[in-house]
């Protein structure tokens, strides 16, 4: 009976997930109508159909100019971090660090930061971004799990979840919902920009390799990755 019940709420969890994450999307591509793009004339499309082109052709391009300039944001702030030591696994060699990171808005972030030590000198370790699902959290066991593999990682928290709650919190189910009258307070979408700060954290960290930086991640944290790919 108990593996019953575990299995119905686990259904209902990813069922109210894959709703949010299908919302989300929607949502998106409907707001960029608020931007005001005007196309280039082409020479293959007639005055008649030009209208209709123009329909077409803007939610798509409203949709790439309102992630490049978030992104042109982002890649502009300091995004400073704050690492404490809390544990040191000598017969591994790798150190473990709880990190503050300064999200996009000013928000900042909990996680852990975990990466090999001991090695040849100005060594540069590839990257990895963890990243948990809706309603989860980042745990140093999971960066640690990757570090013993030779891996700089980060487990971050997103906001909304784990130790980031105390900072940002709107409950449950208010993450899905909280900031949705504009695409830009919307906090689906700044949980975006909460992993791509994550990822410009390891792109600007001196003991990593800038191009070897990989990402992973479940349910909400796997579906939010095509973003960073096209970034």
């Amino acid at each position: 009976m108990k593996s019953k019940k575990i299995s119905k709420k686990s259904y209902f969890i990813a069922s109210l997930i894959s709703i949010a994450l299908i919302f989300l999307f929607i949502f998106l591509y409907k707001n960029f109508t608020s931007y005001n793009i005007k196309l280039k004339p082409t020479a293959n499309i007639n005055i008649a159909n030009r209208s209709k082109h123009f329909l077409k052709q803007t939610k798509y391009q409203k949709f790439r100019i309102f992630w490049k300039d978030m992104y042109s944001r982002l890649k502009k702030e300091k995004l400073p971090y704050r690492l404490r030591l809390i544990a040191v696994d000598k017969i591994n060699k790798i150190k473990t660090y709880s990190i503050t990171l300064t999200s996009y808005d000013g928000l900042q972030l909990k996680g852990y930061f975990a990466i090999p030590y001991g090695g040849a000198k100005n060594k540069k370790y590839p990257g990895v971004l963890l990243l948990h699902g809706y309603g989860s959290f980042g745990t140093p066991g999971w960066a640690h799990f990757f570090a013993r593999r030779g891996y700089a990682a980060l487990s971050i928290d997103l906001r909304g979840h784990g130790r980031s709650r105390t900072v940002y919190n709107p409950g449950f189910p208010g993450l899905m919902t909280a900031g949705i009258t504009h695409v830009k307070t919307f906090s689906m979408v700044k949980i975006v920009m909460d992993s791509l700060a994550s990822l410009k954290f390891l792109e600007r960290f001196k003991q990593i390799n800038n191009k070897l930086i990989f990402v992973t991640g479940g349910s909400m944290g796997g579906r939010v990755i095509p973003y960073r790919r096209k970034h």
